[in-house]
């Protein structure tokens, strides 16, 4: 009897502890993390800018071509719609539509790849909005700072 009760004891105690482990894949709140020299995890989606419709996860510069960079994120905008415009502070360098791969009320993602022209200053605003279907007015614009890497006195 003493020894069923052990076995018994033993199976419980082996499927409380397999229970309590996770089997999450390195995934934290749903996004993959990684672990860093300290060991410390750190999660890959970090949001450079956001607001209530737009949130952009990465802006990088094309290494072996100038005047392009391409930027990523994701839009809960309606019929999944926006457009995007890059200036210079004196003009602007390039325009466009752009369409996330959903529309609101879910949050679609997007990939702008952008060419633009010579900037005449350093830095640089890319604006991406979603224009008005009453008037094409610019709404819920989230303004990025850019730093041009090619500029050329």
């Amino acid at each position: 009897m003493k020894k069923h009760l052990f076995i018994g004891l033993a199976i419980v105690s082996i499927l409380c502890i397999s229970g309590c482990q996770t089997n999450d894949n390195g995934k934290k709140d749903g996004k993959v993390t990684v672990e860093d020299k300290d060991k410390k995890p750190v999660v890959e989606d970090k949001i450079l800018a956001e607001n209530e419709v737009f949130k952009v996860t990465s802006i990088v510069r094309e290494e072996t071509v100038n005047n392009v960079f391409e930027v990523e994120g994701t839009a809960s905008v309606f019929e999944a719609m926006f457009k995007y415009r890059l200036e210079d502070g004196h003009n602007v360098l390039a325009e466009g539509s752009v369409m996330a791969d959903k529309g609101a009320p879910d949050w679609g993602s997007f990939n702008i790849r952008i060419s633009h022209n010579q900037p005449s200053s350093p830095n640089g605003v890319l604006t991406i909005y979603v224009a008005s279907a009453k008037d094409g007015t610019a709404e819920n614009e989230l303004n990025i700072p850019i730093e041009f890497a090619n500029f050329e006195r």
